[in-house]
């Protein structure tokens, strides 16, 4: 039987977007290097994992110091359980497929691989497939384990249900067989208000069981159910294939004749090994052989009471299994369990290890409150418990993830189990990790309770809107994207913009008591143009920082530029220790992110070049529309917005972009390629098919909205400051960047004529408004080496940024400094001797053709700054005064 890499064969391409995950123990290391890099890669947004309690606490504050995404991109709950919480199951779901994986494995190193596991899965596409029924049954099993789970992660379940066309309303019957072929039945097995040891043999025939095959690591010390399958399969022999190091074997079991031990040494499948490692025995497979048929029962349960329970009882561990019927197939053959040797051993002559996996109920601890889930919004923190808590006066602690206290809030007796109180101002939010209750002696009392990022997993709901966003996020963090992808994206939330007719149908949701109004659509994908149109609302303006599109797509390309920097950093540090240190230009070639873009035909690459001109475009007409809303402050959508315009600007700049065509060469069709530059440097000032035409109009109508704007909003959520002014930073190094290479190119091409001064007061009021301090040289460099511009002079750039000072305007009789405007050029002054008005220019303003300028169609006094739409009408007001 072929091994197979259980998380890495998962079918990619976005075809599934949640996966539910339920383990005994769980490595946060393993988890987050391996399982959850591939569910991201493949499109796995929604993740949720539930491990059983005692095992999680364990973990949490001990192996948990230097993990990532732990509380914002999966969910981790602990579920308490009399005996041990078991079941390994791993449900995947998309919008048109589900496939569950079920078998022995923990969310651990040693489960995915490094130990002899075994698991089985099902796959259903459509309402006919046969196997859909057993899957519908894990799903109504994996809902009743996660009753008591509150909070966002069972809102996260509920997303899976809400975004798949295949899961009922209802149950269907349980633990009953299910023919998936001709010679194949299934029946799932585990323990609820019956035992897995009375449903199995509610569906196995007694009578006709000639042979019983056991592989398992752990017994009862006395072999128990050993002992009983003896007893209810009386014409049988069972066979029993023991760990002689990593198990807990029967050692005192009753002598039985009808019972044989051997070593699983001696089994074929123990032979093979995991890279250079040996392998241990942690699969858990019975093979019951009939006259007829065989059975095979494989999932979570060892060969223990604790695990199958009595025909009167169930047993005391969640466990989970799957138990086929299958006609036409020697399973011990295909699962090469083939024992080598018929040499019997004794249990009595093996160690038993330390009892764990619930063998041992009495060593598994009990806990007075059980939390059972805890949500962290901005500063508030909502922590549930299962019951109300009957001490007079407790304690939440809220710990790092190293398991140092960072703030204890003390509470009274009371009927609540919802608490909810404030990270104090001087705690770094990045640092708040779990929450666990102490009595008034400093007695833990209660489990500990990861604090979910209700914000950041709210990202994560894979709803057909948000999943727009989620696919193109997945790309970035995956880095198999390119700019184009970027393009397409904006061109379809437009789309969807259109769709809507343009208007925004309200609907009312419940928070905390409130009502609020909000689009039918996700907030992650309205326009930025709807977004505008909602920031005067503050609990919006909120919502829209924290969950819309601009900010999300840019947090990616951030953390991507980011993350490269620093491999390129490691990178050149360990070439330095090899002696072996490029050049600047090789450098480059090494880290460029330029990928070589081949598209299918001419009319795609027109396509493509069309829709990012209409991405231009709208972006215009929301700035516009943004400029008409008297004082509305600058909010960090804006200035992502901004950034992602013009970062993808300067990567679509001289970009030369491969497509086919087909062309008919003596009588056979064969396929030529043709190069061609994305978007040209130079073009008309009001043209958008250009970079000269799209850096005046976009960062001209910028800095217009930069003066006529109440300036930026301020964001009292600490993570969320710091993260603006990073970004408000960059926006400043980005402009002068573009503007600075706008410059160099037409000084190039002897073409700067009127620009000149319209890039200079650009540059100068950017400097004004964005009052940040930025290392030009640094971010220049950064931003070049990851741009398509070429016959770039960096020094020239970086002497232009240092060169616009405050004392750069002082001497330009040609400006006119304006409150809602800023540095403009004078066109003509009226009348030329001692004017009173003056006609303005500017980029940002509408464009005249007959002029070829920027200019503002009012005049405007120069002692007061008032606009007036001619002399006339200055006469007119001046009378009414």
């Amino acid at each position: 039987m072929k091994e197979r890499r259980l998380i890495f064969e998962l079918p990619g391409n976005h075809k599934f977007h949640s996966c539910m995950m339920t383990t005994f123990s769980f490595d946060f290391h393993h988890f987050e290097s391996q399982v959850m890099r591939v569910l991201k890669k493949k499109g796995v947004s929604n993740i949720s994992v539930f491990a059983d309690s005692k095992m999680l606490d364990e973990s949490i504050g001990f192996s948990t110091g230097n993990i990532h995404a732990i509380n914002s991109a999966y969910s981790i709950n602990g579920v308490h359980s009399k005996g041990a919480f078991h079941p390994k199951l791993i449900f995947c779901a998309g919008h048109k497929q589900l496939l569950v994986l079920f078998g022995s494995g923990n969310l651990t190193n040693g489960g995915h691989g490094k130990s002899h596991e075994l698991f089985s899965g099902l796959y259903a596409q459509d309402k006919e497939s046969p196997q859909l029924p057993l899957i519908n049954e894990i799903w109504y099993y994996l809902r009743s384990l996660t009753k008591t789970t509150k909070g966002i992660s069972i809102e996260k379940i509920d997303w899976l249900k809400a975004n798949n066309n295949l899961l009922p309303d209802s149950p269907q019957q349980r633990h009953l067989f299910h023919k998936i072929d001709d010679d194949i039945e299934l029946a799932l097995l585990y323990n609820e208000g019956s035992s897995i040891y009375k449903q199995l043999l509610d569906l196995i025939s007694k009578d006709e069981i000639k042979e019983v095959n056991i592989y398992c690591p752990f017994y009862d010390r006395d072999g128990r159910l050993l002992l009983s399958f003896a007893h209810v399969f009386p014409e049988s022999t069972v066979s029993v294939y023991l760990e002689t190091i990593h198990g807990n074997p029967p050692v005192d079991i009753a002598s039985q004749h009808s019972i044989n031990f051997y070593l699983w040494n001696n089994v074929k499948r123990a032979k093979s090994t995991f890279k250079n490692f040996e392998r241990k025995l942690h699969a858990k497979i019975f093979h019951f052989k009939a006259t007829d048929c065989e059975y095979l029962l494989i999932g979570s349960p060892n060969a223990t009471i604790a695990a199958f329970g009595t025909e009167g009882q169930r047993g005391i561990n969640e466990e989970f299994a799957v138990l086929y019927k299958i006609k036409s197939l020697d399973v011990i053959q295909e699962l090469g369990l083939v024992s080598k040797s018929n040499k019997k051993i004794n249990p009595k002559d093996l160690i038993r290890i330390t009892d764990i996996e619930g063998s041992d109920p009495k060593k598994l601890g009990v806990k007075s409150i059980y939390l059972v889930g805890a949500d962290r919004l901005g500063r508030k923190v909502t922590a549930y418990t299962q019951n109300p808590i009957g001490y007079k006066s407790f304690n939440f602690r809220v710990l790092d993830y190293w398991g140092e206290i960072l703030q204890i809030e003390n509470f009274h007796f009371s009927n609540e189990k919802v608490f909810q109180f404030v990270i104090g101002i001087s705690i770094e939010l990045n640092q708040v990790a779990y929450l666990e209750i102490s009595d008034d002696a400093g007695q833990i009392v209660s489990n500990k309770q990861l604090i979910n990022n209700a914000d950041q997993l709210s990202r994560t709901n894979p709803s057909k809107e948000n999943y727009l966003t989620l696919q193109l996020e997945n790309k970035i963090d995956s880095e198999e994207w390119n700019d184009l992808d970027i393009i397409n994206f904006f061109n379809t939330i437009k789309n969807l913009e259109i769709e809507e007719n343009s208007t925004l149908k309200e609907t009312v949701i419940q928070t905390e008591g409130e009502e609020e109004k909000s689009s039918t659509r996700s907030i992650s994908t309205i326009s930025y143009s709807q977004a505008i149109e909602l920031m005067h609302d503050p609990n919006f303006v909120e919502q829209l920082s924290r969950q819309h599109h601009t900010v999300r797509i840019w947090d990616s390309i951030y953390y991507y530029f980011n993350n490269l920097e620093k491999r390129i950093e490691d990178s050149d540090h360990d070439d330095e220790e090899d002696g072996d240190i490029s050049s600047g230009s090789e450098k480059n070639e090494r880290v460029s992110t330029l990928q070589h873009i081949v598209l299918s035909s001419e009319k795609v690459f027109s396509d493509r070049q069309k829709q990012y001109l209409q991405i231009i475009t709208n972006y215009l007409k929301a700035l516009e529309k943004s400029v008409q809303i008297k004082k509305r402050k600058i909010s960090l959508i804006d200035v992502c917005q901004y950034l992602i315009i013009v970062k993808t600007l300067l990567r679509i700049t001289q970009r030369t972009i491969e497509y086919k065509t087909q062309v008919k060469i003596d009588n056979k069709i064969k396929t030529k390629s043709h190069q061609q530059e994305f978007l040209p440097v130079y073009g008309g000032y009001e043209e958008l098919n250009n970079f000269t035409g799209i850096v005046l109009n976009t960062i001209g109508k910028f800095n217009l909205m930069l003066y006529y704007n109440g300036g930026f909003e301020s964001i009292s959520d600490e993570y969320q400051c710091k993260k603006f002014e990073e970004y408000k930073k960059l926006t400043l190094a980005y402009s002068i960047f573009t503007l600075a290479i706008l410059r160099q190119k037409h000084l190039q091409s002897n073409t700067l004529l009127n620009a000149k001064i319209w890039i200079e007061s650009l540059t100068f009021d950017l400097f004004q408004k964005i009052k940040q301090k930025v290392d030009y040289r640094l971010q220049f460099e950064k931003i070049l080496q990851y741009s398509s511009l070429r016959n770039i002079d960096l020094n020239e750039a970086v002497t232009f940024a240092y060169e616009m000072t405050d004392q750069f305007f002082q001497n330009r009789t040609n400006c006119f400094y304006h409150d809602q405007f800023g540095y403009c050029q004078i066109e003509k002054r009226i009348p030329d001797n001692n004017p009173k008005f003056v006609k303005i220019s500017k980029p940002g303003f509408p464009y005249d053709e007959f002029d070829d300028i920027f200019t503002l169609d009012k005049l405007v006094e120069m002692q007061t700054g008032r606009l007036f739409e001619s002399k006339q009408h200055f006469k007119k007001q001046s009378q009414k005064e």
